[in-house]
């Protein structure tokens, strides 16, 4: 039997114009289930895998207070904070993810491939932790398995919770603390090795950050050089300029320059292309 897989995105305000994109990418993969946490209403024609969950910048808050232990503060005109805190929505989450093998954190500037041909249950059979960049825990795609330890390794990383509180800031706990981090644990220095030998080893999860899985921003430059190139998603599965399959195109770098999307909610195209200035069906 498959893994159960859940991917969480927490995210306030408006549904950017790109979004019937990612929707209608998720339905391809009815295996997965996404649960976006928002104070937006689910859109039209929203397939049975993704389900948003209704909550506000303050009900957020006080989960995470709840959850976490200490005060989580948000403020309304700095929600990029919320980075900060993917690698603990195991534990703010933990009460809706009870049912899945691994839980994930992603973004929405996304159009999925075929996850599942890249996630496969030899992958998730072996590692405990699977990001999409080489060496890097990328905040756009990393999945965790669903247990304790792995759920709360991000509280062993040192001045986390100091972090976690500066809602002012954004630390980069998720993605280069993080990764500093494990780094640091796969590879500990003599004092390290010293103190551990004292106080014990912490945890040290097996991580899966192999291969890029995605459009990285070297990918998504190339595009600005060969503007007659595109990025492809067709049939549910995702390629980059060069025709290789990638498990999802991600487009973080050319939102500075696209801007517009020909399809809606009520459509249904079989082929979809990124440009740097749209993304545009067939």
């Amino acid at each position: 039997m498959a893994e159960k897989i859940v991917l969480i995105v927490t995210f306030f305000g408006e549904l950017p114009f790109y979004y019937p994109a990612f929707q209608w990418s998720c339905k391809f993969n009815p295996d997965i289930k996404w649960l976006i946490f928002s104070d937006c209403h689910p859109p039209q024609n929203c397939p049975e895998n993704i389900e948003f969950v209704n909550i506000t910048v303050d009900g957020f808050c006080d989960l995470a207070s709840q959850k976490l232990g200490f005060h989580v503060r948000l403020s309304s005109d700095f929600l990029y904070k919320l980075c900060d805190f993917k690698p603990s929505f195991g534990v703010i989450y933990e009460d809706y993810i009870r049912d899945y093998d691994f839980w994930g954190h992603c973004d929405v500037d996304i159009i999925w491939g075929d996850i599942r041909s890249f996630i496969n249950s030899s992958l998730l059979e072996t590692y405990q932790i699977i990001s999409s960049r080489p060496k890097r825990i990328s905040g756009h795609f990393c999945l965790y398995r669903n247990q304790k330890d792995v759920n709360t390794v991000f509280l062993s990383m040192p001045k986390t919770v100091e972090g976690l509180k500066n809602y002012k800031s954004y630390a980069f706990l998720d993605e280069d603390y993080f990764s500093l981090y494990l780094q640091w644990l796969y590879n500990p220095t003599f004092l390290s090795r010293i103190k551990q030998a004292i106080v014990g080893k912490p945890f040290i999860p097996i991580v899966y950050w192999d291969q890029v899985l995605t459009t990285s921003g070297k990918h998504q430059r190339q595009l600005y050089d060969n503007i007659d190139s595109t990025l492809l998603w067709e049939a549910g599965q995702t390629f980059h300029l060069d025709g290789t399959e990638m498990m999802y195109l991600h487009f973080h770098e050319l939102k500075n320059t696209l801007h517009e999307i020909d399809f809606s909610y009520e459509d249904t195209p079989q082929k979809i292309q990124i440009s740097t200035t749209a993304i545009t069906s067939q």
